[in-house]
């Protein structure tokens, strides 16, 4: 289904005009839907589209939850987060530098806790 074919959003009163994308990075674009909002008002709908991410939960064999130390620019300060990391561009944008590299763990299982949020063509929005 196209994003633009929103058929739920429809038929509770929001009509899709236009779709623009005033800025694009190689992981991310931003996307500014032009709506008409069930209250008969045309506003902009703005949201990020992402090329996707996987968060990795490693529990020590003695049940011990592992976190990583990380400076992020954007707080100007170190965080304690779970490991994770994105896919390196959005389909049908330019290839950029992959990963780095990675941590180097292994584990004796995995297992997919779920799937937030998907649009209808499998997408992930931020």
């Amino acid at each position: 289904m196209p994003l633009t074919d929103k058929p739920n959003g429809r038929a509770l009163g929001w009509e899709h005009l236009e779709t623009r994308y005033p800025y694009t990075f190689r992981m991310f674009r931003v996307r500014e839907d032009i709506v008409r909002w069930p209250d008969g008002q045309v506003r902009p709908f703005v949201y990020v589209e992402a090329a996707g991410a996987v968060w990795v939960v490693p529990v020590t064999a003695d049940g011990q939850v592992v976190l990583i130390r990380q400076f992020r620019y954007l707080i100007d300060d170190w965080s304690w987060e779970l490991p994770a990391g994105g896919f390196p561009r959005l389909p049908g944008l330019p290839a950029g530098p992959g990963p780095a590299g990675t941590g180097g763990g292994s584990g004796r299982r995995e297992r997919r806790l779920g799937v937030p949020g998907l649009l209808p063509d499998g997408r992930q929005p931020l």
